[in-house]
C-alpha cells in the first residue's frame, strides 16, 4: 500500500489487504476463501480472485462457480473474477474459466488500452488465438463475462518485493475490485446494487466490434469508474415475492440511456464443507421499460437463464418520463428475491393504480404478437387460468426450432414475452414467416408472425 501523495497506487488509503494463496486445486481454493471469510467476514468489502485456466470446458455451472456464488450470496461480499486467458479458442467463443461462469460474481475480461489515456482505439486484449481475454458465453449460452477493464502491460507485484509488467484478465479484475470498494465506501452494502451500478455505467459500443448491449467479448462494456461515481446515488434496492411479484419505478430517461437489474442465484455457503454448498437455484426476474402511462413497452429484457437484465430507451425516442417494471416470473409461495436496479437518474417507486388490476383469465389463450409485421422485436401475450408449465417456441417454415422463449412453470394470469428476432445462438434471423407455438397442459395455440428487416 502506498501513502505517497504522488504515487498513490491502486490501494491508496486501504486499511488492509488480505491475501490468501488458493492455488489451482479446488481444495486449496476453498481453504484460501475460508481463511478470508473466517478471519474477517465483517471487514472484507471485495474478494478479487484469479485461479488459472479451466480443466472443465463443457459444464455450464461447475462446482467452483457454485462455490463462488455461495460466497457472494451468503456473505454479501462481491467477488471480482478474472475471465481467463484462453482467448477466442477454435470456435471464437465459450472459453471462460470455470469460476468465471458463476452467476453472482463480476466476471472481468481484459482490455488493451494501447498505452494511451483516452479510450479511442482500445480493444480486447488478444495475443494469439489461444492466448487472450477468454470469451463467453457459458457452455449453455448464459451471458458472461460481465465487464472488461485494463489488463495489458500492467505493473503487478511479484513476491517477495518486486514489480513486473504483466498482461491478462488477472490484471484486469482488480480494477473492478477497486470500483466495488469505491461504491462500498460511499455506503452501499448490497452486492446487487454495486454490481448493477458498475454494469449500468460501463462504456458500451467502444469500437466497431462491440455491439450495443451484452456481447461475448466485451460483456456489458468497459468499466468506467468516473461514471460509476457520478451515478453512485442512482440505484434502488427492492424485493419481489410471491404476494408482490412486480414493482414499478418512475423517472426520466434520455435516448440511449440504460437501466440494469441484478439479483443473485440463491446458494448457501457450507461452513463444514465449502465445496458442497446448498443450491436453491435461480429465480426468474424480467425488466420492462414502459412509457409513463404503461400503455407501450419501449424495451424489455426477459431471459430466463441470466441474473442480469438491461433495457435502454431507443435512440429514436425523446427524453421522457418512463416507468421501469421489475417482474417476478413463476414464483411460488415463500419465494422472495432482493434486487438492485441501477438507473441513469433518480427514480422513485410508483404505486400501481387499482385500475391496473386484471381479472383472472377463464381460459388458456395465445394472443397475436404486437406489432406484426415487426422489426426488430415483437411482444407475444398469453393467458393462463391456473399455474402450469408453459412452453413457447418459435419455428421457421421448415418446422425447425428457432428459439425457445419459455419452458417453465408460470403462475396464473396474463403474461407477455418479447422475441428480439434472434435465434438460439443470438444471431439475427432472416426476414420471413415464423410461427409461435404455445403448449400449456392440454392447450396448444399457434400464431403466424412476419419479420420484415
Amino acid at each position: 500500500m502506498s501513502i505517497d501523495t504522488t504515487y498513490k497506487g491502486v490501494a491508496y488509503g486501504a486499511e488492509a489487504i488480505i491475501s490468501a494463496y488458493g492455488g489451482l486445486s479446488e481444495s486449496t481454493m476453498y481453504d484460501g476463501f475460508d481463511w478470508i471469510l473466517t478471519e474477517s467476514p465483517d471487514d472484507a468489502e471485495v474478494i478479487n480472485h484469479s485461479n488459472g485456466d479451466s480443466v472443465d470446458t463443457t459444464t455450464d455451472y461447475p462446482a467452483r462457480a457454485k462455490f463462488l456464488d455461495s460466497v457472494v450470496d451468503h456473505f454479501g461480499i462481491l467477488v471480482t473474477q478474472s475471465a481467463g486467458n484462453a482467448g477466442q479458442g477454435a470456435q471464437g467463443e465459450k472459453t471462460l474459466d470455470e469460476e468465471a461462469r458463476a452467476y453472482n460474481v463480476i466476471t472481468v475480461g481484459a482490455m488493451d488500452d494501447q498505452g494511451t489515456e483516452g479510450r479511442s482505439g482500445d480493444a480486447i486484449w488478444d495475443s494469439t488465438t489461444t492466448l487472450g481475454s477468454s470469451r463467453g458465453p457459458t457452455p449453455n449460452g448464459r451471458r458472461k463475462p460481465d465487464l472488461t477493464a485494463p489488463g495489458a502491460y500492467i505493473n503487478s507485484t511479484i513476491p517477495p518485493d518486486s514489480l513486473a509488467e504483466m498482461s491478462g484478465t488477472s490484471m484486469a479484475a482488480p480494477h473492478v475490485a477497486g470500483g466495488v470498494i469505491l461504491l462500498a465506501q460511499y455506503g452501499y452494502v448490497s452486492a446487487e446494487q454495486i454490481k448493477a451500478i458498475l454494469i449500468n455505467t460501463a462504456d458500451d459500443s467502444i469500437n466497431a466490434n462491440d455491439p450495443s448491449g451484452w456481447d461475448k467479448t466485451y460483456g456489458w462494456g468497459y468499466v468506467n469508474l468516473d461514471s460509476a461515481w457520478t451515478h453512485r446515488a442512482h440505484c434502488l434496492l427492492g424485493v419481489v415475492n410471491y404476494s408482490t411479484q412486480s414493482k414499478d419505478y418512475q423517472g426520466t430517461m434520455g435516448p440511449g440511456e440504460k437501466a440494469t437489474l441484478v439479483w443473485h442465484r440463491k446458494v448457501n455457503y457450507n461452513t463444514d464443507d465449502p465445496g458442497s454448498p446448498t443450491d436453491y437455484g435461480l429465480k426468474n426476474l424480467d425488466l420492462y421499460l414502459w412509457n409513463s402511462d404503461k400503455t407501450t413497452i419501449l424495451d424489455s429484457s426477459t431471459t430466463a437463464s441470466n441474473n442480469v437484465e438491461q433495457v435502454r430507451l431507443p435512440t429514436s425516442e425523446n427524453t421522457q418520463t418512463v416507468k421501469l417494471e421489475v417482474r417476478g416470473v413463476g414464483f411460488s409461495s415463500g419465494d422472495a428475491v432482493t434486487f438492485g436496479l441501477a438507473t441513469p437518474s433518480t427514480f422513485q417507486q410508483s404505486q400501481k393504480p387499482v385500475a391496473e388490476a386484471r381479472p383472472v383469465p377463464k381460459a388458456f389463450s395465445l394472443g397475436q404478437n404486437v406489432p406484426n409485421p415487426f422489426n426488430p422485436s415483437t411482444l407475444i401475450r398469453f393467458e393462463l387460468p391456473h399455474a402450469t408449465k408453459v412452453r413457447l417456441v418459435i419455428y421457421n417454415t421448415l418446422g425447425q426450432v428457432v428459439r425457445i422463449l419459455v419452458d417453465e412453470q408460470r403462475a396464473r394470469g396474463a403474461h407477455q414475452v418479447q422475441w428480439d428476432g434472434k435465434d438460439v445462438d443470438g444471431l439475427d434471423v432472416a426476414s420471413g414467416l415464423y410461427f409461435v407455438r404455445m403448449k400449456a397442459g392440454d392447450f396448444v395455440g399457434v400464431r403466424k408472425m412476419v419479420l420484415l428487416r
